[in-house]
């Protein structure tokens, strides 16, 4: 059985899926590190936006200046 790396983490989503998650899948991928497990619990809202994505079509820009 593989030994496995586990992280608990704190990352809102948008720092996890921009640049916590792609570097882990990096070093996997190059076989620099163990198998690895993360639970991430998100501190708090966030979203990300793509290159192709219409961010006044994707979101609700007047809720998100409301709760800002």
């Amino acid at each position: 059985m593989e030994e496995l790396r586990f992280i608990k983490a704190q990352y809102t989503y948008a720092d996890f899926s921009t640049s916590i998650s792609p570097a882990i899948e990096l070093a996997l991928e190059r076989r620099e590190t163990l198998g690895t497990v993360v639970l991430n619990i998100f501190r708090g809202g966030s979203f990300t936006v793509g290159v192709l994505d219409d961010p006044e079509k994707s979101l609700d820009l007047d809720y998100c200046k409301e709760t800002l």
